[in-house]
Parts: C-alpha cells; structure tokens; sequence
C-alpha cells in the first residue's frame, strides 16, 4: 500500500511537471527559435515543431553563425550571433557559458520606450 501511494504521488508529480518550463533550465537552439517565432507572432500552426521555426526564421535570414542545431543547448555566443543579426550589439561575457529559459524570456522581452 505504501509503495502504490509513493508511485501515486510520483506518477502525479511528473505529469504536473510534464510540458512546464524549467525557468532555470538550459534551452536548446530549436525551443528557443520556437520563442522567438511565438513573439513575433507568425502565422505559423499551433504547436510549431523546432525544425519550422528554424526554417521559418532562416527565411528572415536570422540564423547563428553556424548555422541552426536545434538539439544544441544555446550558448551566451549563439544568442549573440542571433541578436547582433537583429541590430543588438551584445558581446557576450561568458561565451561558452549555456543560457536558461528564464534569460531567454528576459532577452526576447519587448522593451519599453
């Protein structure tokens, strides 16, 4: 019975946790193309895959500087790369240093005038 109630709650558990973001998690190339088609708001299906929005954005001529790897984790220098693309001109501190999901939600904020 105990062993059924702790498989329960871990059961539980991991479908809460299934399909949330881990803010402090590392994000890949491809989740982070996803982010940026969802915030310019292309007309793209539901539930975009990785490889669509990378194709998408490769059609806008934003890509890394080499090139897209949408299972890489994304680097301080690959955001660089993508934002200096975009006319943001950031030298990164740490450039091999992996980015989270939460400075990925930070950097694609809109910012305020």
């Amino acid at each position: 019975m105990k062993r059924t109630l702790m498989l329960l709650a871990l059961l539980s558990f991991s479908l809460l946790a299934f399909g949330q973001e881990d803010p402090d998690g590392i994000i890949t190339q491809g989740q982070f193309a996803v982010k940026i088609v969802k915030l310019i708001k292309a007309k793209m299906p539901e539930g975009v895959s990785e490889q669509d929005a990378v194709s998408f954005l490769e059609t806008l001529g934003l890509k890394p500087s080499l090139g897209w790897n949408i299972s890489a984790q994304l680097s301080e220098q690959t955001l660089s790369d993508l934002l200096v693309v975009v006319g943001g001109a950031v030298a990164p501190e740490k450039p091999g240093a992996l980015v989270s999901n939460r400075r990925a939600d930070l950097v694609l904020q809109p910012r305020r005038r």
